[in-house]
């Protein structure tokens, strides 16, 4: 085929779905003017035949224990007349386990909803433990049998064809249905594998064509749009500093068009091939969103020295300190002009707060409740900077009624309880008990609120690399000389910075902040999908809660009083930094509702406020004020 002047060939050379989203998508490449560039197109017609996958089959854990089992599943449907589709399933992934994962495939024609519950346990003596997982299956009875197993090695890179032998579907009109359910199993063997503990494998299980079919896409013109809105002919999409602009791009057959700026591609959604597509392209900022919040604001040298609570006005005022990514800038005081609107809660506009821009560019904000008006919930003073009742926190899944406020920990009685994750509470080593295993109860609660209400809608627009500090490095102070282990007695970095050693708080007392994880590889935890960045990547969804050191760069204060200050709403609530343990009490820092930082056992109840990252290159727009809150710009 001909490339014609000004037109972009695409052609799906090899044709891969990868199954990590909630639907599939082949990846493929196309050439403009000779510069090769990423184009993901989602369900094609190949060969006349239309393949689908649905489903989500992503294996991505990490502190996992040998015995540990899960299972995760693919539908595919191919719709025809006469053409027969041959495909392999396939891992690719990594395995940094020293031991062999066992797999087991099962084939069926007919949904099912099976799924498999693990217990962490141990046995041994005080000398020696093996720690492991017992899992049970449930809901296999229909599967039927399994049709293959096999193995990925030990500390394997290597994609893995988990079928040995291609599995044929027949398309017809009605089309076929076929339904794959995996499970991959660390198995428990006899020999010590405590050397596993606390790694993991991360790969998706994909759907490969056995065949090099094509499927055409003719790009016929493309467009640059000046600042003016005026639209320009080109022959090529420049090679970087653009983005799609949808709404002056289109293509024949319903066929959709989106954009990935990661990776600088098109994403074209096709219902059948031969489908010519007209795209025109605007220019892109990376920090767009992070732009619009620093526009007319001056920005001040802040400092980690805390001497006295903050209620001045700085509306017009950013400050600035390091944190782990780069130059991060924070308000502090009376301010309102850093509302934003983004999400819906039961229907209604979710508000919050903006914190900071972090180093790497995106947007921390806390949450703030939601409402169906055009403003936020609770009451407001102080020219709408303060913003205070229970409305600012949110009700917890399966909370009684309207309650609105939850245990950190259930549990307290040992030093493991201070992690929003946390390892093995009867463990003989800082690591052990600190390892990122299990999830808090508040971080249940926060997660199961994500997935109601930001999870399916919203997610796209969140960061996934920032990630949440919970600060559990181990600062010796007076009495407090445990090492973190079991119930030693033990105290903690954000409580050494604001405390005295030896003896008891005073309001007068310089108090430091700090927005660097000093325990980066244990302390920041990231959200598991996340690549490339700090941390450990180990939370299900990218939320997580606010440090104490946020808040005393906010304006508050560890034992001093402070109501004229944005993050203050009349009601305690969590941060995720720990204090101390003393003795058989677990104490983490909170904003007591008299509106100062204080300390109070893990299993008491306070409110919860989640706080989220947008990405960078968010494009918001708006001012920041009740009146005008930052919004996402088209997006309800």
């Amino acid at each position: 085929m001909d490339k014609r002047k000004y037109s972009i060939l695409l052609v799906i050379l090899g044709i891969l779905v990868i199954i990590g989203i909630s639907y599939a998508y082949f990846t493929s490449d196309f050439t403009i003017e000779n510069n090769p560039s990423s184009v993901t197109v989602t369900t094609a017609t190949i060969d006349d035949v239309k393949l689908a996958v649905e489903g989500r089959l992503t294996f991505d854990e990490e502190g996992i224990l040998p015995g540990h089992k899960n299972v995760s599943s693919i539908k595919v449907t191919a719709l025809s007349d006469n053409t027969i589709v041959e495909y392999n399933l396939i891992w690719k992934g990594i395995n940094s386990l020293n031991s062999d994962l066992k797999y087991y495939v099962y084939r069926t024609t007919e949904e099912k909803s099976p799924s498999i519950s693990c217990i962490k346990t141990q046995s041994g003596n005080a000398n020696f433990r093996k720690y492991f997982e017992e899992c049970e299956n449930k809901n296999f009875d229909n599967l039927g049998a399994i049709i293959y197993e096999g193995t990925i090695k030990k500390s394997s890179t290597e994609d893995t064809t988990i079928l040995a032998t291609n599995q044929v579907l027949k398309g017809n009109t009605d089309g076929n249905s076929v339904y794959y359910y995996v499970v991959l199993e660390f198995v428990n063997e006899d020999d010590n594998q405590n050397i596993d503990i606390g790694k993991g494998f991360d790969g998706v299980v994909t759907v490969e064509e056995t065949e090099a079919n094509l499927a055409d896409i003719t790009i016929g013109k493309i467009y640059l749009l000046d600042e003016n809105g005026e639209k320009k002919e080109v022959k090529s999409v420049p090679e970087s500093g653009y983005t799609l602009d949808k709404d002056n791009s289109s293509c024949e057959n319903g066929t959709e068009l989106d954009w990935d700026n990661d990776n600088y591609s098109l994403i074209v959604k096709a219902t059948q091939g031969g489908t010519t597509c007209n795209i025109t392209m605007k220019e892109y900022s990376p920090y767009s969103g992070r732009d619009v919040v620093l526009l007319n604001k001056s920005t001040v040298s802040g400092s980690t020295t805390i001497t006295a609570v903050e209620t001045s006005e700085n509306n017009n005022k950013l400050f600035t300190l390091e944190d782990d990514f780069g130059l991060s800038y924070y308000f502090r005081g009376k301010v309102n002009n850093n509302w934003v609107k983004f999400g819906k809660e039961n229907g209604q506009d979710i508000w919050w707060r903006i914190i900071r821009i972090n180093g790497n560019g995106s947007i921390r904000m806390i949450y703030a409740g939601s409402s169906n008006t055009n403003q936020p919930p609770g009451v407001l003073s102080d020219n709408n900077s303060v913003q205070v009742g229970e409305e600012t926190m949110i009700v917890p899944k399966s909370s009684t009624g309207s309650t609105r406020t939850h245990v950190f920990s259930s549990n307290h009685s040992s030093n493991a309880y201070f992690g929003y994750m946390y390892g093995n509470v009867n463990g003989a080593t800082y690591n052990e008990v600190h390892a990122n295993i299990n999830d808090s109860d508040i971080k249940v609660k926060i997660d199961n609120w994500y997935e109601d209400n930001l999870k399916d809608n919203y997610s796209r627009y969140l960061d996934f690399e920032s990630g949440f500090c919970n600060d559990r490095e181990v600062k010796s102070i007076g009495s407090l000389t445990g090492n973190g282990v079991a119930q030693n007695n033990t105290s903690y970095a954000p409580y050494f910075r604001v405390s005295t050693v030896g003896s008891a708080i005073q309001a007068s007392n310089v108090q430091t902040a700090t927005l660097k994880c000093t325990q980066i590889n244990n302390d920041m935890l990231i959200y598991k999908k996340a690549s490339g960045t700090k941390g450990s990547k180990v939370l299900k969804y990218p939320i997580g809660l606010i440090t104490m050191d946020e808040i005393l760069l906010a304006g508050g204060k560890y034992w001093d009083y402070n109501t004229k200050f944005y993050l203050y709403n009349n009601k305690s609530y969590w941060t995720m930094s720990p204090a101390f343990l003393a003795p058989y009490s677990t104490h983490i820092m909170y904003l007591q509702d008299s509106g100062y930082l204080n300390t109070t056992d893990v299993s008491g109840s306070n409110g919860i406020r989640p706080v989220v990252n947008l990405r960078s290159d968010t494009p918001l727009i708006g001012l920041g004020t009740i009146e005008s809150p930052y919004v996402i710009e088209g997006v309800e």
